[in-house]
């Protein structure tokens, strides 16, 4: 199988030893893709760490046998507990990273009793028009006007 221009250069990089070549104006690293993957492997956070702790410390107490002293087991049992507050803790923290406040007042804002004055209104204002239309119809409603159900115009159940 021929090779390209690219994988003749890869490789000539790679049998001199190189750690980067430039072809065609870039620049390539000569590391084959099972090698960069299994170098890129994340590190732990702060957070799993805790959590494999806190889990490990439960699973000794957990597990502490008969022959384990009283006092050991105590301070096996708090260490435990102060590993799972901590990834508690921890675990608040972290969701708590992205929060925003809805609205952050300006410092120079005043307090709601500094300044603030309050004028009574009434309830209703003196000059108001208390006429109203007179009749009228509405096609989706009733004939009736009054409430009263129409023979036909309702269902139900007989109990």
């Amino acid at each position: 199988m021929a090779l390209s221009a690219f994988q003749k250069e890869f490789k000539a990089a790679r049998d001199r030893g190189d750690k980067e070549f430039e072809f065609n104006g870039k620049s390539y690293n000569t590391k084959y893709k099972e090698e960069s993957e299994a170098t890129s492997k994340k590190t732990p956070t702060d957070l799993e760490k805790k959590a494999e702790a806190a889990a490990y410390l439960k699973n000794v107490q957990q597990t502490a046998g008969s022959g384990t002293s009283d006092l050991a087991k105590a301070k096996i049992k708090e260490a435990s507990e102060s590993a799972t507050r901590s990834y508690e803790t921890a675990q608040k923290d972290e969701s708590m990273k992205n929060y925003k406040p809805r609205y952050t007042p300006p410092a120079s804002a005043p307090k709601t009793t500094q300044g603030a004055t309050y004028n009574k209104k009434p309830y209703m204002p003196e000059e108001v028009d208390m006429t109203f239309k007179k009749g009228g119809s509405v096609s989706s409603a009733s004939k009736r006007g009054d409430g009263i159900a129409q023979r036909g115009k309702t269902r139900g159940k007989m109990c």
